[in-house]
């Protein structure tokens, strides 16, 4: 086993302070843990369990870092965990599980803010298509747990989803004018993976050109018919088909204009002409 400073029931508190911003990642990775932690990932059968694939998640985050020595950690901890086929639904499962129990009063509620909060915090680092339905499936839960009477236990896990897959798409569907937790916003990514569920819509991940639907590559991309456009200029109405396209400006204004300009050069004439000399 690995030699923690922090137990691991208090881990969560780590990701939940970096999370809020309020502590940075610690640095500074020494040779003694990256063996530690890669003789645990070897020691993973090929069949984990969910304690197994947790781990797995965590250690995998470090695949992205920028310390020589963490990186080969998190590359092997994904290479096991990207293997396992249903990793993503088992850790949905997990964090669903906890939830049923927590509200019926038969489960600790600690245990399930701290499950909800490690999982969905990490899954949101792992830039693979499976990771999108874990976090979709939370964009909806918008109920603020308690943790202890009262007090409330952190973000919805609809906020936490949301902060998680705006740090893997490569175009969220956020509004930049609102508030990154506003409601508009959060209306927003629940319209978007309601389309991506019904198939209307596709996904690329950060830094990668490829397509994803909810089941893997697309091979090509989908976007929901329409919504673009009237979003970008409402003014614009849609047309019937085979008309023409309206405009901004009055059909008919500049004929109109013309012939009155042309009947007063006639009168203004003809006033000259027939007026009474003296």
């Amino acid at each position: 086993m690995t030699k923690l400073l922090i137990p691991r029931k208090d881990w969560i508190f780590i990701p939940l302070l970096m999370l809020l911003g309020l502590v940075a990642p610690v640095s500074g990775v020494n040779q003694a843990w990256v063996d530690e932690q890669q003789e645990q990932i070897e020691a993973i059968p090929e069949s984990p369990s969910i304690d197994d694939l947790r781990l797995l998640a965590t250690l995998a985050v470090h695949k992205s870092s920028e310390d020589p020595l963490a990186r080969p950690v998190g590359e092997a901890a994904w290479s096991k965990l990207s293997s396992t086929p249903d990793f993503a639904d088992r850790l949905l499962k997990e964090i669903l599980e906890a939830r049923t129990k927590s509200r019926a009063g038969g489960g600790d509620s600690v245990d399930y803010d701290r499950k909800r909060c490690w999982i969905i915090n990490d899954v949101g680092k792992l830039s693979d298509y499976r990771s999108i339905r874990v976090l979709g499936e939370f964009l909806s839960d918008t109920e603020v747990p308690g943790v202890i009477g009262e007090a409330a236990g952190g973000p919805s896990n609809a906020r936490l989803a949301a902060r998680s897959l705006e740090q893997l798409l490569e175009n969220p569907p956020t509004h930049e004018d609102k508030s990154r937790d506003s409601d508009d916003d959060l209306v927003s990514w629940q319209l978007w993976y309601e389309q991506l569920k019904a198939g209307n819509r596709s996904f690329r991940l950060k830094g990668d050109p490829q397509e994803y639907s909810l089941n893997g590559p697309a091979t090509a991309a989908i976007t929901p018919a329409g919504t673009r456009a009237a979003r970008s200029n409402p003014r614009i109405a849609p047309t019937a088909p085979g008309s023409a396209p309206s405009t901004n400006a009055p059909a008919g204004r500049w004929p109109g204009v013309a012939l009155a300009a042309a009947c007063c050069v006639l009168l203004f004439a003809a006033f000259k002409v027939l007026r009474p000399r003296r």
